[in-house]
């Protein structure tokens, strides 16, 4: 299995108070209850032993109080846990935002990263990882952005590395996208991009930390300051998002064409603007679309009026026109990752095997029937869910466009739908409303798209999305979902199976 840490981190700029940071910061709600199958999978785990202390935010801001405070000084005043990735008897990688002051009593926070191994690899890896530090000759500069924090650190006594923000062995550019100076001499280069004459500058830039993924990519949101040359000033907040490699440009130039479809066509669902691509630095940048996160507001709207608006803004996704796309998922890769999850799902929880095998096997069964009907090759998203929506009154943006392709538009309509259904496991939701809305979103979009719909086929990639979700639960250690996963993970799982 693939070693990836999928992370999500939101840092706010000001950080005078905790309380104004938890207006901005959606902290994974991990508790430290457990039910019979975490204690399975956590408590049991004899390699592993550590687990119970690192996924207890508690226990871990005393043991980084305990560690750094002899080092540097540094007094950790909270600890929260932002995400988690557990490969059982393997390894355990947990996202952290530490709150803490610094020498000056001055409050803090920043993120790091902890990884545990067995006892018998964790000095190694460590060693590893500080060779790899010292390769790159970043230590210095890295120390110093990371607000006094070692860039490699060992706790002996949880055999966990941890890594600091913005130490990062692929993503190479990270120190240059959080330099001030390299980006306010890229604003002032990029002038007419921002839509400023060659007599305006950039006077001021601040940064927020908004998404980190490991490995991966980084997001993150600029406030600059521009001046004319009367001395009147304009603020204007931009977002960078930083790739591993080059394939940035075509992450660019593919949702830079789909903005322009969707603004041509007066879409429902919008896109910010793309401002400019930096290909030194794997980045481009893009403007702010003020919302809030559809998932964070949902609750707050009409269903009756949301849900068929949601429906038009996918209609008008689909329907557009993008060259250059790439292929995206057909049947059989999508049902190639719903049995590799389904692998790893059943090693950590074996009971579920029995319930979820024959269901696999009914999705290979109907896959090569439902592969001879014709079906739309249309712009997806790829990754339909509510949190990749911003909503601002009864508009809407779409963001995350990584995943964007060609495929089967019910696909997205199915990600969304089993993704609307994961709230009962994840946020103990009730059924009969989501299943509802989900209804009432797809009978709208159905209604307005020139294809036609097939309840079979989105019952088979429902189906297959929803065994990887349940394995994302685990990977993740979502206790929430996890104390379901066997009472409504497979009877939903099951209502899906009946459909097709």
């Amino acid at each position: 299995m693939a070693q990836l840490l999928s992370c999500a981190i939101y840092i706010c700029r000001d950080l005078t108070a905790e309380k104004k940071l938890a207006r901005n910061i959606y902290v994974a709600p991990h508790k430290n209850e457990f039910s019979a199958s975490m204690s399975v999978l956590l408590l049991n785990d004899k390699k592993l032993t550590q687990l119970p202390t690192v996924t207890n935010p508690q226990a871990m801001a005393k043991k980084f109080a305990a560690n750094w405070r002899e080092v540097n000084g540094l007094e950790v005043t909270g600890c929260a846990i932002e995400k988690i990735f557990y490969r059982p008897e393997h390894s355990c990688t947990v996202l952290y935002r530490l709150f803490f002051r610094n020498g000056e009593r001055k409050p803090l926070d920043h993120w790091v990263t902890g990884k545990v191994f067995p006892s018998n690899r964790a000095g190694k890896r460590y060693q590893e990882a500080v060779a790899a530090n010292h390769e790159n000759n970043g230590t210095a500069s890295i120390k110093q952005r990371s607000r006094q924090l070692e860039p490699v650190s060992f706790l002996s006594d949880l055999d966990m590395v941890v890594w600091a923000f913005p130490l990062d062995a692929k993503i190479v550019n990270l120190p240059a996208v959080i330099s001030l100076e390299f980006v306010q001499e890229k604003i002032n280069a990029h002038l007419a991009a921002f839509g400023f004459s060659a007599n305006w500058r950039c006077a001021n830039v601040e940064l927020e930390r908004v998404k980190y993924m490991p490995g991966k990519r980084c997001v993150l949101r600029y406030h600059a300051r521009f001046q004319g040359p009367a001395g009147d000033t304009r603020d204007l907040t931009f977002y960078s998002k930083t790739y591993q490699d080059a394939k940035s440009r075509y992450h660019f130039e593919v949702l830079n064409a789909a903005y322009q479809q969707l603004r041509a066509r007066n879409a429902i669902v919008q896109i910010p603007r793309l401002i400019v691509h930096l290909d030194e630095a794997n980045t481009f940048w893009q403007e702010e679309w003020k919302g809030r996160p559809l998932i964070e507001v949902w609750e707050t709207y009409d269903w009756n009026i949301l849900f068929p608006r949601l429906a038009a803004a996918v209609v008008d996704l689909h329907c557009s026109e993008m060259q250059n796309l790439r292929r995206g998922p057909d049947l059989d890769e999508v049902l190639q990752v719903a049995v590799d999850d389904a692998v790893e799902l059943f090693e950590m929880m074996p009971q579920l095997q029995p319930r979820l095998q024959p269901m696999l096997d009914r999705l290979a069964e109907v896959k090569n029937d439902l592969a001879k009907q014709p079906r739309p090759n249309v712009p997806i998203h790829g990754a339909m869910r509510l949190e990749q929506m911003l909503a601002r009154d009864h508009e809407f943006a779409m963001v995350d466009f990584d995943a964007l392709a060609l495929g089967d538009p019910l696909a997205d309509v199915a990600e969304l739908t089993a993704s609307l259904q994961f709230l009962e496991l994840s946020q103990g939701k009730s059924r009969a409303p989501l299943a509802a809305v989900a209804e009432l979103f797809y009978q709208s979009y159905a209604a307005n798209v020139p294809w036609a719909g097939d309840r079979r086929r989105l019952a088979w990639y429902a189906l297959a999305y929803w065994i990887s979700k349940m394995y994302l639960a685990c990977k993740n250690l979502d206790l929430a979902a996890l104390a379901k996963l066997e009472t409504a993970g497979i009877e939903i799982a099951e209502e899906w199976r009946k459909l097709i």
